[in-house]
């Protein structure tokens, strides 16, 4: 919670519950994330997708996320169109930039469900580097937010 943030805000039923569907329809989700990532992100979360629609084809939620995709993102349909199924679960370097802590780089291992209904992502720090400082004090600051007021100015 402390690194995404609280996402019990988006409802059980809204594509905004969905990290593709927020990754790709909402500009403000990438922030977190160092630019450099980005593409590859993009790319990432739509070869999962098609992975995932590719053994499941009858899923009408998965077709329903798709389609909502695609109708918001034209990365998305570009990136759709291009039928990546590249995705495998495993072991990857993410960079982060965090609003109160500042840049993290962590490992982001993908752990999927035999059903593949479900995705786990357990993200780690090297241990002794900067980043698992970082994320320890984020660990220790959960998702509170500071202002820090403006210095006065000598007159």
């Amino acid at each position: 919670m402390a690194l995404f943030g609280d996402e019990r805000r988006f409802g059980w039923g809204s594509p905004e519950r969905s990290r593709w569907y927020r990754w790709f329809a909402d500009p403000g989700e990438r922030r977190l994330h160092a630019p450099v990532d980005h593409e590859r992100l993009s790319r990432s979360y739509a070869a999962a997708l098609r992975v995932a629609t590719g053994r499941h084809p009858d899923d009408r939620r998965a077709q329903q996320l798709v389609d909502r995709l695609a109708a918001v993102s034209t990365e998305f349909t570009a990136l759709w169109t291009d039928h990546d199924v590249s995705w495998r679960p495993g072991t990857e370097a993410k960079h982060f930039i965090h609003p109160e802590v500042g840049p993290l780089e962590l490992d982001c291992d993908t752990l999927v469900a035999d059903s593949d209904s479900q995705i786990l992502l357990i993200y780690t720090a090297t241990p002794g580097s900067e980043s698992a400082d970082r994320l320890r004090l984020l660990g220790v600051l959960g998702d509170q937010h500071f202002v820090v007021p403006a210095l006065a100015r000598p007159e």
